[in-house]
């Protein structure tokens, strides 16, 4: 998912949370969470790329 992909998808989140909690319609609570769940998993995949990988030492025999 690019930038411009994931701004749009947050800004659909955000307005189906607010959908929901203006009407507490079950449609707009499944979409946000819907919307959430593509969110967080970017967010998970961004946060692997940029964590600090371990470095392996070389074993002497």
């Amino acid at each position: 998912m690019n930038a411009k992909l994931f701004y749009e998808t947050v800004k659909r989140m955000r307005k189906a949370q607010k959908n929901y909690f203006r009407t507490r319609l079950d449609c707009y609570l499944k979409e946000s969470k819907e919307l959430e769940r593509q969110v967080d998993n970017v967010i998970e995949k961004t946060e692997d790329i940029l964590r600090p990988k371990p470095i392996q030492q070389k074993l002497e025999i």
